[in-house]
């Protein structure tokens, strides 16, 4: 009996494979790292090898573990780190290259040297800012630099596509060559008008077409898996796993927090901040300094595609990795509330210290890449635990920036911040999110794992069930609340302090 949906879920660093009930009750999970190179400054490489034997091991791993037949397996979803993508031949099932991750930036100063004109179309048509982070000029760059690269795309023996596509292409024995609309849409090749791929950007890019996949939406059956690759007996190969959604992993956790108006605003701070709104059926014109997106797509149809505003703050959880590994200030996230209680209980203390951790560069909503960090207003009463403090406030201000940006193109109509994330934990942060936005802020009590329970969800829908989350997670409407504290002069006026300090940085 079929019973179980099998989530994929693709981050940078890890994968990790989730089987949940009809009831999206976690019955098993496993985890495995990622190993992420970094052959020159600036560049981030993965090995889509490695990407793929990691995948099978979670999948075969869950089902050993949790002694589950693949006979009860009613379908397979796949999330991923969007932007990040692979170059491979069909012929081989190789790829060229090593997977060029989504922060990797050895092409920046391309597309910083692209003609206004075709700025402005790129702007225009995919809805993003022309920038490394996004896959086309990656793809670009492979087939430039990579020994007989264009030779062979233009022969037909190359396909390109973001991590859900190579995988699906692997499972399905180079059946299935697709991808779906939220990761299309952030590849900067894709017109988010008639959602397919763009005459003009093939051609600023220089990509042959044969290389591209088919763009579908995110919750269908594209093909079967290939059950040898889990089960080496040929008894099993009429075995039929429908592959049945494929998406972002922002969009996922953006449908599972239950984010379907423009009044509701999603943040995950993982290793970076990832910022998204649901604006509906049409696109909203943005200002230049965010992107626009697609947030989910349940059919090919324009009706069915819903639009979205997004911004990503590089550092947003790495500020807290980046005081453990390179300064030795902390030893655990547990101690950062330990060392800024500390200074709540010094009445006289009026230090004010700004982090501003631009270790990659600024993206949305100022855009500058050669952009370096620093600490300001240090003295000699400084110590390590002002410098804790300002790193976790340091989130906070950047992620402001951003939704403050949205919040104009919506015209004030953002009513809630719902977070989720290991700093989600941070009592200080959330509360200080909400001073610094004056807005509510949203946190599950449940810990739940809002991507895979995303997937899952569209996962369900594309082989005929429609399970709502809400009515199957108990207390998952159940949220800790952040209110402001503080008047709106004071959250101005730190708003403007941290905009000075980040001036210094950018000029």
């Amino acid at each position: 009996m079929k019973k179980y949906m099998l989530t994929i879920q693709i981050e940078t660093r890890w994968i990790q494979v989730i089987i949940f009930d009809k009831k999206y009750k976690e019955i098993i999970k496993y985890k495995q790292d990622l190993n992420i190179f970094y052959p020159n400054d600036d560049w981030i490489e993965q090995d889509p090898i490695q990407i793929f034997h990691s995948t099978i091991t979670c999948i075969m791993q869950t089902l050993n573990i949790g002694n589950i037949k693949t006979n009860e397996i009613s379908g397979i979803g796949i999330s991923n780190q969007a932007q990040t993508v692979v170059v491979w031949n069909k012929n081989t099932a190789l790829p060229i290259y090593n997977a060029i991750v989504w922060n990797d930036r050895r092409t920046q100063k391309y597309c910083h040297h692209l003609s206004d004109d075709k700025k402005q179309k790129i702007k225009n048509k995919t809805g993003l800012i022309p920038s490394s982070y996004f896959s086309a000029s990656k793809i670009q760059w492979i087939l430039d630099e990579v020994p007989n690269a264009r030779f062979s795309a233009k022969n037909g023996q190359l396909l390109f596509g973001t991590l859900e596509t190579w995988i699906i292409w692997k499972l399905t024995n180079g059946r299935t060559h697709i991808t779906d609309m939220t990761n299309a849409s952030k590849t900067m090749l894709m017109n988010l008008k008639n959602l397919k791929w763009d005459k003009d950007m093939i051609n600023i890019f220089n990509i042959p077409e044969t290389m591209f996949p088919e763009i579908k939406c995110s919750s269908e059956v594209y093909g079967f898996l290939n059950s040898n690759i889990i089960l080496n007996f040929s008894d099993h190969e009429a075995l039929k796993i429908p592959i049945c959604a494929a998406i972002c992993n922002q969009s996922a956790s953006l449908i599972a927090q239950h984010c379907d108006t423009n009044t509701d605003i999603k943040i995950s701070i993982e290793k970076s901040s990832h910022i998204m709104i649901n604006t509906g059926k049409k696109i909203i014109k943005n200002s230049g300094q965010i992107t626009s997106t697609i947030v989910l797509a349940l059919s090919t149809s324009e009706s069915n595609v819903n639009y979205g505003l997004e911004g990503t703050v590089l550092i947003g959880d790495y500020a807290t990795y980046w005081l453990k590994h390179n300064l030795g200030l902390i030893y655990h996230n547990k101690e950062i509330s330990w060392h800024i209680d500390r200074l709540s209980h010094k009445k006289h203390d009026s230090s004010k210290i700004f982090f501003i951790p631009a270790f990659e560069g600024f993206a949305a909503p100022h855009w500058v890449h050669q952009a370096r960090g620093a600490i300001l207003g240090l003295d000699y009463k400084t110590k390590k635990e002002h410098i804790v403090k300002a790193a976790i406030e340091s989130i906070a201000y950047q992620n402001n920036s951003i939704i403050k940006t949205i919040d104009k193109n919506l015209r004030g109509r953002i009513k809630n911040i719902k977070i989720n994330g290991p700093l989600s934990s941070n009592a200080y942060l959330m509360q200080f999110q909400a001073n610094l936005s004056q807005i509510k802020v949203l946190v599950n009590k449940e810990k739940f794992n809002l991507t895979a329970l995303g997937v899952a969800s569209i996962g369900w829908s594309a082989i005929g069930f429609s399970i709502s989350l809400t009515s199957s997670l108990n207390n998952f409407n159940n949220y800790d609340i952040y209110t402001p504290n503080i008047t709106i002069k004071e959250a101005v006026e730190l708003n403007n302090q941290w905009k000075d300090a980040v001036n210094k940085i950018l000029k």
